[in-house]
């Protein structure tokens, strides 16, 4: 099962880096015309180069030959550039609410990543790092509410990585019903020219 994912989904990773440097490029638009003018070269910047990262990160998946088995420990460290970029961009501004991305981010392992301990691990790391940031800078934080937001995208996370085996499991016993059925005809049509 775990193989048919990272297959699948060794198959769309450059997709997917391209359109996270694609957004990063319209965050790094939006920041420059929209950030106080103490931080607007930093969060440019700082999304420029991430979406710098991810275009040679497509570039990469596209042309480099590698093990589809390899694709989480690759996602993994994908998620660890987003997870800087997160924190930085919610230490720049001072603001929790610019903190958010990390719930987006938790809740995608459960779509980018195709192991539980995997996705466990990014999902630790990137609680743990936000819980340290705002701690440690003196950033306002209420905790029922980003409890919530936290508790929710965790659950979210695993509902949809249940969803995707599910999928990958019902459809992989729909193949091999084809394929029982296939052989059945083949048998059969095997006899008849007897």
């Amino acid at each position: 099962m775990s193989s048919s994912l990272d297959a699948i989904h060794r198959d769309l990773i450059s997709a997917r880096s391209l359109l996270v440097g694609l957004f990063y490029l319209l965050f790094a638009l939006i920041n420059y015309t929209t950030m106080l003018d103490e931080i607007r070269l930093s969060t440019t910047l700082l999304a420029v180069s991430v979406t710098i990262v991810f275009f040679m990160l497509s570039a990469f998946h596209k042309f480099k030959d590698y093990a589809a088995t390899y694709t989480n420990h690759l996602s993994f460290v994908e998620l660890g550039i987003l997870q800087a970029d997160g924190m930085a961009f919610l230490i720049l501004t001072q603001d929790i609410m610019s903190g958010f991305g990390v719930f987006i981010m938790i809740m995608s392992t459960g779509i980018f990543l195709t192991t539980t301990p995997w996705i466990l691990a990014s999902v630790i790391r990137l609680s743990a790092s936000w819980m340290f940031a705002p701690w440690t800078n003196d950033i306002a934080i209420l905790i029922a509410r980003e409890g919530l937001l936290w508790v929710t995208s965790v659950i979210f996370c695993f509902f949809f990585y249940t969803l995707r085996l599910r999928s990958a499991r019902r459809l992989g016993e729909y193949q091999l019903r084809q394929d029982a059925y296939r052989a059945q005809l083949e048998g059969a049509a095997q006899k008849s020219k007897r």
